[in-house]
C-alpha cells in the first residue's frame, strides 16, 4: 500500500506548534495510530511556497492510496476558502493548494478560519506490544476498504478563532487524545474520522466554548469512511 503523512508547521510566534507536529508524529508511529514507519511521514517547518507546492506536486505523481495532510498554524477565512499562512515570510495558500489527487485524503487544518481582513495569530509513545506487521497490515486492509474520498477537519468554524497554547494547539491536542480514547477505552476496532473530530469536538468546546470545531465529509457507509486510529487490542481481525 502507497500511503505518506504530510505535516505542516508555521511556528511564527506560536511554540507549541512544533509540540502539536511532534505529538501528531507520535500518535501514527504508535499502535493505534496505525504503526506508520518514520519515512512514510514528512514535517516541513516554515516552508517556502515554491517547496512546498513542489512536494505536493510530487506527491501527486505517487498514485498514493492514503494521504493524511496537517497543517497547524495562522490561517484566515476568505469566500472561497480557509487559507494558510507557512511561514514568517507570511506566504500563503489555499487549502485547495493541498489536495494531492492521492484515492483516499484527509485534510487537518488547526489554525484560525476568521476573516480575512481581520487575520490573527491563534492565540509519551505507547509501547508496541503486538508485533508490527499485523496491526500495520491491518491498518492498511481498513484503508483500502474506505471508498475513494477527500474529507476536511477544521480546528474550528467560519469566523472563529483557533485556540494555541505553549503547550500545544487546543484542537490538535483533543483530537489526538480523542483517537486513542476511542480504541483504548471501547471495544471498538477503529476511530473513524466521524467519531474522532465528534469527540475532539466536545474536548475542545469544553476547554475553549468560543472555538467550534468543523468538518466536510461525505455521507457514506461507516465502513467505507476513513480511519484514524486502530485498536491494537482488538480481537476480531
Amino acid at each position: 500500500m502507497k500511503k505518506r503523512i504530510l505535516m505542516i508547521g508555521n511556528t511564527s510566534g506560536l511554540s507549541g506548534i512544533t509540540r502539536d507536529l511532534n505529538a501528531y508524529k507520535d500518535f501514527f508511529i504508535s499502535p493505534c495510530g496505525g504503526l506508520w514507519h518514520d519515512d512514510e511521514i514528512e514535517i516541513l517547518v516554515n516552508p517556502d511556497k515554491s517547496k512546498l507546492l513542489q512536494k505536493v506536486s510530487s506527491l501527486k505523481k505517487r498514485n498514493l492510496d492514503y494521504l493524511i495532510t496537517i497543517f497547524s498554524g495562522h490561517g484566515a477565512y476568505r469566500r472561497d476558502g480557509t487559507i494558510l499562512e507557512i511561514n514568517d515570510q507570511e506566504e500563503i495558500i489555499d487549502e485547495a493548494d493541498l489536495k494531492a489527487d492521492a484515492s483516499r485524503q484527509l485534510l487537518i487544518f488547526d489554525c484560525c478560519r476568521s476573516s480575512f481582513a481581520t487575520l490573527n495569530a491563534s492565540a509519551t509513545k505507547l509501547s508496541a506490544s503486538l508485533s508490527v506487521s499485523p496491526i500495520r497490515a491491518q491498518y492498511e486492509r481498513r484503508i483500502l476498504q474506505a471508498k475513494y474520498q477527500v474529507a476536511s477537519l477544521y480546528a474550528c468554524s467560519i469566523g472563529e478563532v483557533a485556540i494555541a497554547t505553549a503547550s500545544g494547539s487546543t484542537y490538535s491536542m483533543a483530537l489526538i487524545k480523542a483517537a486513542r480514547d476511542v480504541v483504548n477505552n471501547n471495544t471498538e476496532a477503529y476511530g473513524t474520522i466521524a467519531k474522532v473530530h465528534r469527540l475532539a469536538t466536545d474536548i475542545t468546546v469544553r476547554q475553549n466554548p468560543q472555538q467550534n470545531p468543523d468538518y466536510c465529509l461525505e455521507k457514506c457507509l461507516t465502513g467505507e469512511s476513513l480511519i484514524i486510529s486502530i485498536n491494537p487490542n482488538y480481537k476480531g481481525y
